[in-house]
This record gives C-alpha cells, structure tokens and sequence, in this order.
C-alpha cells in the first residue's frame, strides 16, 4: 500500500524567516512549494496545507475563501499593530500562530478573535552554530545595529546617541526601506564621524549568515531601538555572539530585563558604560531561544494541521 504525500505552499512576501518552516515541512516528507505573493489557484487548491508567513494582505485575501487545505496564518508583532487582523475572515482559518504570548495578548484586546479558533506558538529562535560566540571579549566602543533601515525599527534614536556618545562607534548593516531615512542618515554620517553604513548584508532577504557574522563580530553592543518589535532576530543572533543587548524598554522585551533595557538617553548612556561582551549573553539565548525549541514549536504546529494519511491501492490492484 502507498500512502499519498502531503503538500504545503509557504507563503512569504519578502522570503524571510521561513526556511525553519521549509526544513520541518521537508523533514516530514511533504512536498512544499515556496511563493511570495503570486497566487496559483490550482496548486492551492490541491495543498493539504497553506501556511501564510505574514499577516498581511495576502494573508487576507486568501481568508475571503473556504479551501480544500487547512489555511495558517503567522502573526507577528509587524502586522498585529499595522491592523491586518481586522479584515481578516476567521472562519476561513484553521490555526493562528503567534510569535510570541505578548503580540498575543494584544491581538485578543484589539480584534475580534473567535475564542474557539485553535492558536499555537512559534518564536523566533537562532541557530548557535550560525553565530558563534566572539572570539574576543574583550570591551570595546561599537554599536551595532543590523536589520532593514526604516520605521518600524527605529534607527534614528542610534544617529541622536550618536552625537551625545561621541566616543562609541554606531554601526549599521541593512538596506534602506525609505529614501527619506537614507537622506537623514546621510546627512549625519557626513557630520558625524561615528556613524558608518555598511549597506545590504549581500545575504539575500534573510538577514542571517556569514556576512552578518562577521559584522557583528567586530562589534560590542547589539542595539535594539525599536518601540514595538518585541525580542526579534537581529537582537538574539547579536547576543549569540555574545554583543551586550541595548534594548528600548517595549512591550515584549525579554532580554535580560534587569540590565538591558533602556527608557531614556541617559539610561542608554548608563548600559554603555556599564556594559560589555560576554558569553553570559550567548548562555540567555542558549537557554531561552536556541534553535530547537523553534524546531520542536514547528513540529508541533504540523501535527496540528497534518492531514490524516490516505492509503493508495498499488497500481493495477482492483478493489
């Protein structure tokens, strides 16, 4: 008997953040196809699963519809403050997924989240053999930031520290998302000589791999300055490397809290000067964020929505 392979189309607009997805799909062996925003209605229509990687208008337009698969939806803290939710057509969806119980909470206080739609948790996690720890740990005076260079993120406030802390080193890695920002950083770096961009990564859409590992290995601190981002990627491959968290006290920050976050300039000053490279650092991802438990959280989240195996006759068996 031949039991028939279960399918899945990923979604993912900008192609980030969902190769662990891929791997764990492909681990089951499940036939999976990738795609970015085009929609092919005869191969969703075939697919035992639809796992949209974003909140977002794809995400909505594939809810006006009942399909034959079960429809996923990822959420994260991006779309949830951004109002995707809201259009969002709940009885089309089979499970939402939440990167973490903070953006969560949110959703539930803000849409009108069926209390009976099933809900499931996957965090963003890091792959320790991707970064490892820094060779040197000695103190230093660079600040990096990596990640795209646009709102959401917040950089600016880094170009003001700039100039209060003169004698710290603000380095940059990612592309600009909005020309009007690029044209303020410019402005800055040609008066400040503390303040370098060091552009695209070079690794494609993802902002992982060995061009990010060796940027942050020249650096100290990992600042995270964003007002909404939670615990993100960037922050996490940085202390794998063991670089000191500078994080905007947000809602879900977890990093550290009781000495890594800041509220104000002069609290961003003070965990400069106290703070420097450690391999304490790598051991809170390790405990909190290693690779694994995302692995375990996307396993989980299959079996949730995992057909029920079909049994082929063999070829040329009549029943």
């Amino acid at each position: 008997m031949i039991a028939t392979v279960p399918t899945a189309i990923i979604f993912d607009r900008i192609g980030s953040f969902m190769q662990p997805f891929v791997d764990r799909a492909k681990a089951r062996g499940w036939r999976v196809y990738l795609a970015q925003g085009e929609v092919n209605l005869e191969l969703l229509n075939q697919c035992d699963v639809i796992y949209c990687n974003w909140c977002d208008h794809l995400a909505v337009s594939l809810a006006k519809r009942r399909w034959p698969g079960k429809l996923v939806v990822m959420v994260r803290s991006y779309e949830a403050y951004l109002g995707f939710l809201g259009a969002m057509e709940w009885a089309n969806v089979d499970l939402l997924v939440f990167v973490s119980p903070h953006i969560h909470d949110y959703c539930r206080l803000t849409y009108p989240l069926p209390p009976a739609l099933p809900v499931h948790f996957v965090p963003d996690c890091v792959d320790l053999d991707r970064f490892p720890l820094k060779a040197d740990l000695a103190p230093g005076n660079r600040v990096a930031f990596v990640g795209r260079l646009g709102a959401p993120k917040c950089p600016e406030f880094l170009v003001a520290a700039a100039y209060e802390f003169p004698a710290y080193e603000f380095c940059f890695k990612g592309p600009f998302e909005d020309r009007r920002l690029q044209a303020f950083f410019a402005l800055h770096a040609s008066r400040a000589g503390n303040i370098h961009v060091d552009g695209p990564t070079g690794d494609g859409p993802w902002f992982s791999g060995a061009g990010v590992n060796d940027f942050l290995e020249n650096c100290h601190y990992i600042a995270s300055p964003s007002f909404h981002e939670g615990t993100h990627m960037a922050l996490l491959e940085g202390m794998a490397k063991g670089l000191c968290p500078l994080v905007q006290e947000r809602p879900g920050a977890v990093v550290e809290p009781e000495y890594s976050t800041y509220r104000s300039m002069c609290q961003f000053g003070a965990l400069l000067t106290a703070g420097a490279p450690s391999a304490d650092h790598r051991l809170w991802v390790k405990e909190h964020r290693d690779l694994p438990r995302q692995v375990a959280a996307i396993d989980a989240m299959f079996e949730l929505v995992a057909p029920s195996p079909i049994i082929m006759p063999p070829k040329g068996r009549l029943n």
